[in-house]
């Protein structure tokens, strides 16, 4: 299912530094290919956590937006929401001993 979901240049990973397999198996769950990409681009632009991107999937952030008029309350609200899964992610790289 993973090769027939994502082509050969979207796997590649030079193309998808900070995605891990938990983020590949979150997006797996994403029907619409136009969402899954979408989401999967801001998970790379935002460097999203595996938290941070299942609960956007969760809570339809992609369709929300595309149906808000005014994004920015809504862009707001999920920072808010996810503020605690993006804090300190990438602090075992600084400090391995931490995990």
């Amino acid at each position: 299912m993973f090769y027939q979901t994502f082509s050969e240049d979207e796997i590649w990973q030079t193309h998808l530094p900070n995605l891990t397999w938990s983020h590949f198996n979150a997006l797996l769950r994403v029907n619409d290919k136009k969402a899954r990409d979408w989401y999967m681009n801001e998970a790379i632009e935002e460097n999203w956590s595996v938290k941070t991107l299942e609960r956007n999937i969760s809570t339809q952030y992609y369709y929300r937006l595309l149906k808000s008029q005014i994004k920015e309350p809504v862009i707001k609200e999920m920072k808010e929401k996810t503020s605690a899964y993006q804090t300190n992610k990438l602090e075992f790289i600084k400090n391995p001993d931490s995990c």
